[in-house]
């Protein structure tokens, strides 16, 4: 069906770098779509929220004070730098039990797209496994039924295009990084004719969503350059909305795998896209499966404690030659009330700011070029805690400190993150850091499975591994799997190595498409939701000697899916 005029006038404002993307939850009906009297259109996203797109003339920039902390979308970075064997894959593929791989799933993907014409993703005579690819990036008039831009090309339309000489004529749809076409191998990829690799789930159906890149005002928000691989929470919220719409048209189960992170939010749950990942669990077969990100060692975290008798604390930043600015926020428990004074380098000092909901301040230092920007929000929506946002705009090289103030004077617990490695200058570090808590959000969210990494040729923890709980104390990550230099395909018809944490979670989405076919067929476990395929993979996790579990770093052990069967039978 042709897009109507208003359809088109709201997709230019959905692309258009004059158009602010706010998050929203909403009551009450809203209509989606459409050129809207006042200037601005909306998406829906689910029951619950809803992004409006609206001109930048008629709003203020983006700030916490203007819109809210939970209302502008956060910027995702991609989680990366005989794996199959060790995690059970293999020998349960090769055993007499049916359906273990991956026929009659669905697996989504949110990445970098995919190169549809490698032969990983395809079956024995040649066609595609992928029943559609949204690439966000191409503008048509085919975007996909229920949304308003990119475009869709159907696994009928890629069949036709891989009949041809020249593929790319008809489907132009392309994984210029390759991390999409990775990812979506080790979870789903065919085997080679020499048998030297093989994809976890390799009979599992592919969707894929190629992403969109950030606007330059986001950018500019979080201080970010546009040559910065960054990706819009309000793009990844609406790539969820197509997989669950394409799993409902199909009729099929679906995991979900996600390789992308960010430090923005509270990691307790809450945050926009990791709630939209919990509601997608209220339906049957329908399980997302996150990575921790790979911020475990980048000194990104910090932990602190004060007493009531303590009159304040010193947290210390280092901060490199260079940096542009950065953003950074600080998280206090329900309860507690906190202000913080800012000292730079050279010794001059931002004040305390009485905390007040809703106070925001811009300081703007004498003897250096910096400007801080410090907002309030003594109780930050669905979770109740406090939040005290930073922006460090062209920061002075050097030690600066952070002067936290417990003005509640109880005893009192809170945590600071700096943005991930990947979205501010190396050798931005807290000098005391924390390494648990490292998990990148949406990892925290309540209904997906989360996986650390590992190294599978020696069993060692792969160091760079976000690591748990949840600042609320939720045991995070469920398990951890296979991550370090891990063969794959890459696009070309290229086979290669990757590193990092979104490879550990396409092992286990590829590993619960698997368990997924393996309920439905034997009838063991139709109906699975994330919790059931949580326990399952729990009982069969493969445990050290020596080693204490659950634990932040690799939870209740390590991927077997082998081991679940195993377990079965011994009952």
């Amino acid at each position: 069906m042709a897009m109507s005029e208003d359809e088109k006038a709201c997709r230019e404002k959905i692309l258009s770098e004059d158009y602010l993307d706010l998050i929203f939850e909403y009551r009450t009906e809203v209509e989606e779509g459409g050129e809207k009297s006042s200037g601005y259109c909306v998406e829906i996203v689910d029951d619950l929220y809803a992004i409006a797109h609206i001109s930048a003339e008629d709003l203020p920039p983006y700030s916490v004070s203007a819109y809210g902390f939970r209302t502008i979308p956060s910027l995702f970075s991609l989680q990366d730098t005989g794996s199959m064997a060790v995690s059970g894959i293999l020998r349960a593929q090769n055993q007499p039990l049916p359906d273990l791989r991956g026929q009659g799933i669905l697996i989504g993907f949110i990445d970098t797209g995919i190169d549809y014409t490698h032969q990983a993703f395809r079956d024995p005579d040649g066609n595609t496994r992928i029943l559609s690819i949204w690439d966000q990036t191409i503008q048509s008039e085919n975007p996909p039924e229920g949304l308003l831009y990119g475009t869709e090309y159907t696994g009928e339309q890629i069949n036709e295009a891989l009949r041809t000489a020249d593929p790319f004529a008809l489907v132009p749809t392309r994984d210029e990084d390759g991390h999409g076409t990775f990812t979506a191998g080790i979870a789903a990829g065919s085997e080679t004719a020499d048998g030297s690799f093989i994809g976890a789930a390799p009979e599992a159906y592919l969707a894929v969503v190629k992403l969109k890149t950030a606007k330059q005002r986001l950018r500019d928000y979080y201080f970010l350059p546009e040559d910065t691989a960054v990706y819009q929470e309000t793009d990844i919220m609406m790539s969820v909305r197509f997989l669950l719409n394409l799993q409902r048209k199909r009729r099929l189960p679906m995991v979900l795998c996600l390789g992308l992170g960010t430090n923005t939010g509270g990691h307790d749950g809450y945050a926009p896209l990791e709630e939209v990942l919990t509601r997608m669990t209220s339906f049957r077969n329908s399980i997302p499966v996150v990575a921790t990100g790979n911020d475990g060692n980048e000194a990104h975290h910090y932990h602190g404690r004060i007493g009531a008798e303590e009159n304040y604390q010193d947290v210390e930043i280092r901060v490199p030659d260079g940096s542009a600015g950065f953003r950074m926020e600080f998280w206090g428990r329900m309860l507690e009330t906190y202000s913080i004074a800012v000292i730079s380098p050279s010794g001059e000092s931002v004040p305390p700011l009485p905390p007040r909901n809703g106070r925001s301040e811009v300081f703007r230092f004498v003897l250096e070029p910096t400007v801080v920007t410090v907002d309030y929000s003594l109780a930050i929506t669905r979770s109740g805690s406090q939040l005290i946002s930073l922006g460090f705009e062209k920061p002075t090289a050097g030690i600066w400190r952070l002067r936290v103030f417990n003005t509640a004077r109880t005893r009192g617990e809170y945590h600071m993150w700096l943005p991930i490695a990947a979205q501010v200058e190396e050798g931005t570090e807290f000098l005391r850091p924390d390494p648990e808590v490292t998990l990148a959000i949406p990892a925290t969210s309540a209904g997906a499975i989360t996986t650390g990494g590992y190294n599978h040729r020696n069993d060692s923890f792969y160091i760079a591994s976000g690591r748990g709980y949840t600042r609320t104390g939720v045991i995070k990550p469920a398990l951890a799997s296979p991550c370090v230099d891990v063969d794959g395909p890459l696009p070309g018809g290229r086979y290669g190595r990757r590193t990092g944490t979104s490879v550990a979670a396409a092992h286990l989405a590829g590993a619960v498409a698997d368990l997924l076919g393996w309920g439905l067929a034997q009838d063991n476990a139709r109906g699975m939701d994330s919790n059931v395929a949580r326990a399952y993979l729990i009982r069969g996790a493969r445990r050290l000697d020596g080693v204490f579990y659950p634990n932040p770093e690799t939870g209740f052990g390590l991927l077997d899916l082998y081991g679940i069967f195993q377990k079965l039978i011994s009952y």
